[in-house]
């Protein structure tokens, strides 16, 4: 499979070499370069730059797969972009299954362009040729010695029970030792092996023979090390123990999907919506005397410039009376009662229920140490519907033991969550309304109250100029309107805050990013100077 994959290579590398012969100043097959200065001028644009000279810097003979950095050094100091090239000819051996990592590269503040060459698989001798557009070219033979092969089992020390690897992946990085490879895990080297089981030692059936070894291995990219190997005798078979550590986890590529639970009965939010129950009550009514008087005041307000108009019909007709007759014993507190009743019903349900808040976190690209936290649901209600701000600035940081620790402030209109809550409620216990004001105006019956009072004057239709029952049944409903926004915002000036943090056990996906979460949170809920703490399950997940 290895040849496959490197014979590839080679072939896609020659497809392009053999698209830059298509074009005139290209080179010959020999690898030699014309003397054309660059098209770009010939065709109006700016030439490309020309250095005087290039000179590679000399390389050792290779092991096979040996990974090299060659350097070519271009005078005078400039900008040039070289390109990098591996002919072939009959003149010149092959260069197998050799790979170049980038077909050009521009010079550097030392006026010196950098590739990587990954030697081939068997000995050879071969040519690496850079040219600055065919105008100025250097070459560099390659030799790549017969060392022999030998045989590595590589076998993992893994002191850790935190994380849990899957698969074992080794490679080889020919003529080098770890000191040159950093990180965890370390880059793969030019020799890989197939994917060992968890507890399986991975196989390298072939790497070069009397040379360093740096053997690298690794599961996923969440753990890895690297053991430096003397150079191993032909057709020999070594055991290799390599140390394992666990890669610092990665915050900044974590996207998560949180949940918060509660853990009921929780009195801090039974004493938060006791609290916004009264005051959304009270904003209901207002200042009017009582429930017939509030309907009549919205309504005149929605009235907009005939409010006069309005008032002066409601007086000289009696509209008030008339209402609370229709109305009959529940008229003072026909709204307070309804409304009273749903609001006392979604705080029962909220106390008996175990979720609180549905988020996503996502990294803010500002580092590890924090993300957003955008709030999508709270006790099954939208974050905007509920009245909590969204997003939030979430903190955050790993522990070398996997655990993760968070915080972050929410802040929230307890009046706007109870009567979302209070219009769960409504809608349920309503026939046709599809929101609270709906429900409202079904119970108060707006069509046959306007009906009534239009009737009530000189005219047997018309309530006041330009005003008929139709007119005062859309008062009626947006006057129920005004008023449900009123309880609604009751406590919009002065919102809650949720200080909340957090602990939690990550669970670390392939790349080092938190995967999942469990773990647990406390809050300090602050409203109009009262404290008070509530706490829960934290639970997090990988999205979809």
């Amino acid at each position: 499979m290895r040849a496959w994959f490197f014979s590839s290579l080679v072939l896609l590398l020659a497809l392009g070499c053999s698209t830059d012969t298509a074009n005139p100043a290209s080179p010959g097959p020999s690898g030699s370069g014309g003397t054309s200065s660059g098209g770009d001028a010939a065709s109006g644009g700016e030439a490309e730059p020309i250095p005087s000279s290039l000179k590679f810097e000399a390389v050792d003979p290779l092991a096979p797969r040996q990974d090299v950095v060659l350097r070519v050094r271009a005078e005078p100091a400039g900008a040039y972009r070289v390109r990098f090239t591996l002919p072939s000819s009959e003149a010149e051996q092959s260069p197998l299954d050799a790979v170049l990592t980038a077909t050009s590269r521009d010079t550097d503040a030392d006026n010196i362009a950098s590739v990587h060459l990954i030697a081939p698989s068997e000995p050879t001798t071969f040519v690496v040729r850079a040219d600055v557009d065919n105008a100025v070219q250097d070459t560099l033979t390659i030799t790549v010695m017969d060392t022999g092969y030998a045989s590595v089992t590589v076998e993992p020390r893994y002191g850790s029970a935190l994380r849990y690897p899957t698969t074992w992946v080794a490679t080889a990085h020919p003529g080098k030792t770890c000191v040159e490879l950093p990180g965890i895990p370390p880059p793969d080297g030019s020799v890989v092996s197939q994917p060992a089981g968890q507890n399986e030692a991975p196989l390298l059936p072939k790497v070069p023979a009397n040379t360093p070894l740096a053997i690298t291995l690794r599961s996923g990219h969440f753990v890895g090390g690297c053991a430096s190997v003397s150079p191993l005798a032909p057709d020999s078979t070594q055991v290799v123990t390599v140390p394992v550590l666990n890669r610092p986890i990665d915050l900044s590529a974590s996207d998560l999907s949180l949940k918060l639970e509660l853990m009921p009965p929780d009195a801090a939010w039974t004493t938060l919506l006791a609290s916004a129950h009264q005051a959304a009550l009270d904003a209901l009514i207002g200042t009017s005397v009582d429930d017939v008087d509030v309907l009549l005041d919205a309504m005149r307000e929605a009235a907009g410039d005939d409010r006069q108009a309005f008032e002066s019909a409601r007086t000289s007709e009696g509209w008030d009376a008339l209402l609370s007759a229709r109305y009959g014993v529940t008229a003072p507190h026909q709204i307070h009662d309804l409304v009273d009743g749903w609001l006392s019903q979604a705080q029962k349900g909220f106390s008996t229920q175990t979720q609180l808040l549905q988020g996503a976190i996502e990294p803010d690209g500002a580092g590890d140490s924090s993300a957003h936290l955008t709030v999508e649901s709270v006790a099954g209600l939208t974050a905007a519907r509920a009245g909590f701000a969204s997003p939030a600035l979430w903190s955050w940081s790993a522990g070398p033991d996997d655990n993760i620790t968070m915080g972050t402030d929410i802040y929230l209109f307890e009046s706007k969550l109870l009567t979302s809550l209070g219009e769960t409620v409504a809608v349920a216990s309503a026939q046709n309304a599809t929101d609270a004001p709906g429900a409202l105006d079904e119970a108060l019956d707006c069509e046959g109250a306007s009906t009534a009072l239009a009737a009530a004057g000189a005219s047997p239709t018309l309530a006041y100029a330009g005003c008929d029952s139709g007119c005062l049944e859309s008062l009626c409903e947006q006057g129920l309107r005004a008023m449900w926004q009123r309880a609604a915002a009751a406590t919009g000036l002065s919102p809650s805050r949720l200080t909340l943090t957090a602990t939690g056990h990550a669970f670390v996906g392939e790349s080092a990013e938190v995967a999942g979460m469990t773990g647990s949170w406390l809050g300090e809920l602050s409203s109009q100077g009262r404290d008070a703490t509530t706490s829960g399950a934290l639970t997090a997940t990988s999205p979809p």
